[in-house]
C-alpha cells in the first residue's frame, strides 16, 4: 500500500543525479533493491526492505534504480519528518535498522485502546463497561463513577477513537501526529 506523499512524511524522495558533486564519490553509490513498485503521475513508488524495516521511496522524474540517485528533501513543514526518514533509510542501506520514531510503544498502545473503545461502542457497550475492560472492574464499580476521572478518560478515548476512524488515522503517518 502506498500513501500520499503529503500524508506520509516517511516517504523518501530520490531523483536522478544531475552531476556529481565535487565532494561525492560516484563510484561508492549503493545499488538500492526495490521490492514493490507502482507507477503514478508523481513518479515510481517503490518499497525497500521488508517487515518492520519497510520504507517507501518515490523515484521522481523518470529516475530508475539503475541511475545514480540523489536524495531530495523538500523544504516544508514536514522536513523534520523527512530528515528522520532519510536517517532511517541510510541506516537501512548500511544494514543497521533504526526504529521509526513516529509511533512509540506508548502511542501504539493508545491507538490500540482507541480502536478497542470504538469497536466496543459500535457493538453497544456502555462507557462503564469499556472502562471496566480498560482499567479494571474494581476501579469503576463504585457509586462515584459519574465523577470519576476514569469516566472522563473513557469518554475521551471513545471520542478520539471515533475521530481516528473518521479520517484521523491519516495523522498517524505524519511525524508526531495528533493522535
Amino acid at each position: 500500500m502506498f500513501w500520499e506523499t503529503e500524508l506520509d512524511h516517511g516517504i523518501i524522495f530520490l531523483k536522478t543525479a544531475d552531476a556529481p558533486l565535487p565532494y561525492s564519490d560516484a563510484t561508492g553509490r549503493p545499488r538500492i533493491k526495490f521490492n514493490a513498485v507502482r507507477q503514478s503521475s508523481e513518479g515510481l513508488y517503490c518499497v525497500c526492505g521488508d517487515g518492520c524495516e519497510r520504507m517507501q521511496v518515490l523515484l521522481l522524474g523518470g529516475a530508475s534504480s539503475e541511475d545514480p540517485l540523489d536524495l531530495v528533501i523538500p523544504f516544508a513543514v514536514q522536513s523534520q519528518g523527512r530528515l528522520n526518514a532519510v536517517t532511517r533509510f541510510l541506516s537501512q542501506q548500511r544494514g543497521r535498522a533504526i526504529a521509526d520514531s513516529r509511533i512509540t510503544p506508548q502511542r501504539r498502545h493508545r491507538l490500540q485502546n482507541l480502536l478497542r473503545t470504538y469497536d466496543a461502542r459500535t457493538c453497544g457497550a456502555s462507557h462503564r463497561e469499556i472502562a471496566a475492560v480498560l482499567f479494571g472492574k474494581h476501579r469503576v464499580s463504585g457509586p462515584d463513577w459519574h465523577e470519576s476521572s476514569l469516566r472522563y478518560a473513557t469518554l475521551r478515548l471513545v471520542q478520539n477513537g471515533l475521530a481516528l476512524v473518521r479520517g484521523g488515522y491519516r495523522d498517524i503517518l505524519g511525524h508526531r501526529g495528533k493522535v
